[in-house]
């Protein structure tokens, strides 16, 4: 088995379903890929989804559930069952490209055989419908930070985005960096792994070919809603990976003196209510505008922090 491609999911069944279609339209062999599901406690049907879409798969798909441990730990197992030499791991939301699986493998036995490199891949919103303003917002930066990345060139543990990453099974196993299972959100799960794969010689090269369509609608609300669970997830990563706390939040809170306090007086709160959120939110699907987007997401990153208790000064 060349690659063993691993989705975690939970209660997206719909998705999923399109997802694992999806696979069964690579150009790579599709005996040389097996695709493992990690149910974290799906209540919506997605068993019967996936045991119902078995039959007509061209490929090998292993249907695993758990209770809800949270994302690390339903990577975690897929790790443990995985038989292919490289282990791609990619989201239920994230469609994939007819390409996908040939360009990662090409990159990794041929381009990049060196054990301890893996690839990036690209993800981009799902064209129809059109993206909104804000979710364009979100993919250059706020989110995700694609266009920075160089077709060939290194992409550092900053850009561990388990939407489309893969590393191969024998530097994984000999080094034993697998997820913490600590974290509860979708927050810091990744990239703390990637910094610590980083500080034992890893390293990703970017494939801007290996390509799948992030199909997940996002409103102001659910991202803003996300940021917070963010800041929240401080508070794990502190207790996890007090290094990386530390970079991580030396870079998150505004540095200059007029803005701290702004942040830490109650002055700052009705200003945000009665003026930059509604202009967030008149903003989501007409133009971009960044600088209110980042505003109202800092906001609510900061939100999440005072509520783990945890510094901003």
């Amino acid at each position: 088995m060349k690659i063993s491609v691993l989705i975690p999911t939970y209660n997206r069944k719909d998705i999923l379903r399109k997802c694992l279609e999806g696979f069964s339209r690579q150009s790579f062999p599709a005996d040389a890929f097996e695709l493992i599901v990690v149910d974290d406690g799906s209540t919506d049907g997605t068993a019967e989804v996936v045991n119902g879409l078995v039959p007509n798969l061209s490929y090998r798909l292993s249907y695993i559930y758990q209770a809800n441990a949270g994302p690390g730990a339903a990577r975690n197992r897929g790790f443990r069952i995985a038989s292919g030499e490289v282990i791609l791991i990619t989201g239920d939301d994230i469609l994939p490209q007819e390409g996908l699986l040939a360009e990662h493998w090409e990159w990794h036995s041929e381009r990049y055989p060196e054990k301890e490199i893996g690839i990036l891949g690209f993800v981009t919103w799902l064209p129809d419908p059109a993206p909104t303003p804000l979710m364009r917002w979100l993919e250059r930066g706020g989110q995700f930070n694609y266009p920075v990345l160089v077709h060939g060139g290194i992409a550092d543990w900053r850009y561990s985005y388990t939407c489309n990453l893969s590393i191969k099974k024998q530097f994984l196993e000999e080094t034993g960096e697998w997820f913490d299972e600590s974290f509860p959100y979708a927050a810091f799960e990744d990239i703390e792994w990637g910094y610590r794969l980083a500080k034992k010689g890893f390293s990703m090269r970017f494939d801007g070919h290996a390509r799948g369509w992030h199909e997940h609608w996002t409103s102001l609300e659910n991202s803003l809603r996300r940021m917070e669970n963010v800041g929240r997830s401080f508070r794990f990563l502190k207790n996890s990976n007090p290094e990386l706390c530390s970079i991580l939040l030396s870079k998150t809170i505004p540095k200059g003196i007029l803005v701290r306090m702004v942040l830490a007086t109650a002055t700052w709160e009705p200003i945000f209510q009665h003026v930059m959120l509604p202009l967030a939110r008149f903003s989501e699907k007409r133009f971009l505008f960044s600088s209110v987007f980042g505003i109202t997401h800092h906001h609510f990153l900061i939100s999440g922090l005072r509520k783990e208790g945890l510094p901003i000064e």
